[in-house]
């Protein structure tokens, strides 16, 4: 803008001079100057009220005092206590499920169909992280493993990795499943 004035106060017939234009452009760059070095200065002032030095070694002091009144032996024994049993937890819901029709509540009597007993294995081994899951056990031996109790022989994967191992019945209800790496099988 300044610039536009300036090119209107020189008159018409003589040819505008270099001069001018550069001596225009070099107070523009001025001006511009001179606005950033204020405005540097306005945040090194407000920056310089956020950190104050000498009120960093009282709180390191309160951070201090506050920790030798913590007993850390009872903190990590409550933390142990807390994973366990959020473990029994889990495995008590995983139970409920393996045993639970769709459209059955918890709590509900177990399923009595032995024909479920694939399905049971293959959705308890889903929920514990396994993939690709192979019931090896012939469909046959269903009906005895579900009256009588037994294992289930499975194969999957887990993070890549072969498992094998089995699903133990008791009652009809999935009790527990033991699966082992295939690369701890063998030496």
């Amino acid at each position: 803008m300044a610039l536009l004035a300036l090119l209107a106060v020189v008159p018409q017939s003589d040819p505008p001079t270099w001069s001018w234009l550069v001596l225009a452009l070099l107070g523009a760059c001025a001006v511009a100057s001179w606005v950033a070095v204020v405005r540097l200065g306005e945040i090194e002032r407000s920056l310089r009220g956020l950190s104050r030095p000498e009120d960093l070694p009282a709180v390191g002091s309160r951070n201090q005092s506050g920790a030798e009144g913590l007993d850390l032996g009872r903190v990590e024994q409550l933390l142990t206590e807390i994973r366990e049993g959020s473990r029994r937890l889990e495995d008590a819901l995983l139970r409920s499920l393996a045993n639970a029709r769709p459209g059955q509540g918890i709590g509900e009597a177990a399923p009595t169909h032995s024909s479920e007993l694939s399905e049971r294995v293959t959705n308890r081994m889903l929920a514990l992280g396994y993939e690709r899951v192979v019931v090896i056990t012939p469909r046959e031996q269903f009906e005895s493993i579900h009256r009588d109790g037994g294992d289930v022989l499975v194969e999957a994967r887990r993070d890549g990795a072969p498992c094998k191992g089995k699903a133990i019945f008791r009652g009809g209800a999935l009790i527990d499943v033991s699966m082992q790496s295939a690369y701890a099988i063998f030496p």
